[in-house]
């Protein structure tokens, strides 16, 4: 009887104690996807002026749109400047592993040269929706140029993007 006793509860002891530690591992292997996989940004900088694209995430799951936004941040001395071009402020692209385009070449023609910047006023120069229902699984690069020129100098800022669909 003293050893039923003690063994019945020892038992309820070992399996709850087993469930609970399981179900903390598998929540705490979830937390880390999550965080292994927020929001990525990329940013390149010259002079006064910073350029930015950020994606939600950095896997994405295949049929899931991809929503990827870049931006042109100017943050010099003055209280606003004039920039000039010869053609479209941003122009970008979207490649494959194999260095293949699977997006049309994309550039921004409502944003006409000159165009004028506010210090602090981050300018959305592009926002872009991928749908992965048609992409192959595996990496995926957004490469995206700002081209411009200010007081005789050219400015070209570049910056890339990758994730994965898996």
């Amino acid at each position: 009887m003293k050893i039923k006793s003690i063994l019945i509860p020892l038992l309820v002891l070992i399996l709850f104690g087993c469930n609970y530690n399981d179900e903390n591992t598998i929540s705490h292997e979830k937390q880390n996807n999550k965080q292994l996989n927020k929001m990525q940004i990329v940013s390149s900088d010259e002079d006064d002026f910073t350029f930015t694209i950020t994606s939600d995430k950095k896997i994405y799951s295949k049929g899931e749109k991809v929503d990827i936004e870049a931006n042109l941040l100017y943050n010099g001395k003055s209280s606003e400047v004039i920039v000039r071009g010869g053609g479209n402020l941003i122009t970008s692209e979207v490649l494959n592993e194999l260095g293949e385009e699977i997006s049309p070449r994309y550039s921004r023609e409502d944003i006409a040269l000159p165009y004028t910047f506010a210090k602090g006023q981050p300018v959305i120069l592009n926002t872009t929706d991928i749908d992965t229902t048609h992409l192959d699984l595996g990496k995926v690069t957004v490469n995206a140029t700002v081209e411009f020129y200010l007081n005789q100098k050219d400015y070209k800022l570049n910056n890339e993007l990758v994730f994965t669909i898996k």
